[in-house]
């Protein structure tokens, strides 16, 4: 993640505009938890794909060292310093073809999520107040009072609609 405020930020307000307020709470943590599963394929993606190169293109007699079944991606990066020159510049061209690999795939998957974009849609945005959003029935005849104090100062305020869960102006 190497801007993540834009990675956040940037896609939050697009996908929650053309929702009602009263959505917002559970739109929110239904893109949190997505964007938290894809991380983790993510993750899974780059490891394995890694991994599987790293067996096929690292030197035999440097594979030999490791144990069958053990990550070699992550045990054989402490070692690497330790090797001598003919066999460390094997070890370390394996990795940057591995990860070059790596990086192709995962640069493909962000294209098709650009590629997206496009099916997105033009919402404008909304230009009103849901002063009762969270408030139970006694808060908000309680809240009356300064309601009308607020409509009297031309601010808008919205009361929901009990029929549609959309607002009405008032």
């Amino acid at each position: 993640q190497v801007l993540p405020p834009l990675q956040y930020s940037a896609t939050v307000f697009p996908l929650l505009a053309p929702l009602p307020v009263t959505r917002t709470a559970s739109a929110l943590a239904f893109f949190s938890f997505t964007r938290a599963f894809a991380q983790s394929w993510g993750i899974t993606i780059g490891s394995t794909i890694l991994q599987n190169r790293l067996t096929h293109t690292l030197p035999a007699a440097f594979v030999q060292r490791f144990p069958a079944g053990v990550q070699i991606a992550y045990a054989a990066i402490p070692t690497i310093g330790a090797l001598d020159e003919p066999l460390r510049g094997e070890v370390r061209a394996a990795f940057a073809a591995s990860l070059r690999v790596v990086w192709q795939t995962l640069v493909g998957i962000s294209a098709l999520g650009f590629l997206s974009v496009g099916l997105m849609r033009e919402v404008p945005m909304v230009s009103h107040t849901d002063a009762t959003y969270g408030l139970s029935d006694d808060q908000q005849r309680t809240r009356a009072g300064s309601d009308a104090e607020k409509v009297a100062a031309g601010t808008t305020v919205v009361a929901p609609d009990r029929e549609s869960n959309e607002g009405t102006q008032s």
